[in-house]
């Protein structure tokens, strides 16, 4: 049986990510999303039995709760 493993992506600074992270991004929202600058790491987990636009819709949920409302609740705390 062949899986798939180890595989980090790097994100880099944009308008849409201010912080750089890595992120393990597994099927359909399961990911999970590393700040060192923030120290903080944000694991989601979705529904797995699903495919094509419900798996991309999952996703892009869980990142705009992410940059939307996980990161500047934690920037803003520490300001």
């Amino acid at each position: 049986m062949t899986w798939y493993g180890y595989y980090w992506w790097r994100a880099s600074d944009g308008d849409d990510k201010p912080y750089p992270a890595f992120v393990a991004s597994g099927y359909a929202g399961d990911n999970i999303f590393v700040y060192p600058e923030l120290d903080l790491i944000v694991v989601t987990k979705t529904r797995w039995r699903v495919s094509g636009a419900v798996a991309n819709e999952q996703n892009q949920v869980l990142l705009r709760l992410i940059y939307d409302l996980i990161i500047p609740a934690v920037t803003d705390a520490a300001e």
